[in-house]
């Protein structure tokens, strides 16, 4: 879990992505569905990979009639503000983008600051007795611990 604490503005290269078309790219260590709807240098939509309904990655959906449908659900998003159409209300987190060049965008994300979370802290007492190798886990509503087993790796505590 993270705090957000102001929001910045982060360069990438403008992606070869043709008019009409969604991606995915990875910007500052989030995912990011960009979206191209016309040929103008403001015609570029930047929403937060994650549908709001179910989680569906945007980034894989398409564009047509003018929404961004999410491959999950078929939930349909305004590609560049994140609203849904009239009579609904979960719209997806938009982020302002502006080109910053003919090679550059520019996406204003939120700056984040590490919070230590409730997994991080029971990887920290497992490292403390001792624990020195995860060898897997069983399930997919672990992913807070899979991620702090993951930090504990990178700094050298563990291997998993």
């Amino acid at each position: 879990m993270r705090a957000v604490s102001e929001r910045a503005w982060t360069s990438i290269d403008v992606p070869d992505l043709p008019v009409g078309r969604v991606t995915t790219v990875v910007v500052a260590a989030r995912a990011v569905c960009l979206t191209r709807t016309g040929e103008g240098p403001d015609d570029w939509g930047a929403l937060d990979n994650r549908c709001p309904h179910q989680g569906g990655p945007l980034g894989d959906g398409q564009l047509e009639g003018g929404f961004l449908i999410c491959p999950w659900h078929a939930y349909e998003y305004d590609p560049t503000t994140g609203r849904p159409p009239s009579g609904f209300s979960d719209a997806a987190v938009c982020y302002p983008v502006r080109r910053a060049s003919e090679t550059t965008l520019e996406i204003e994300l939120p700056v984040e600051a590490p919070v230590i979370s409730l997994m991080d802290q029971m990887v920290d007492v497992l490292c403390d007795w001792g624990l020195d190798a995860a060898f897997g886990m069983v399930g997919h509503s672990n992913l807070g611990l899979a991620d702090a087993l993951r930090r504990a790796t990178e700094d050298g505590r563990l291997t998993y």
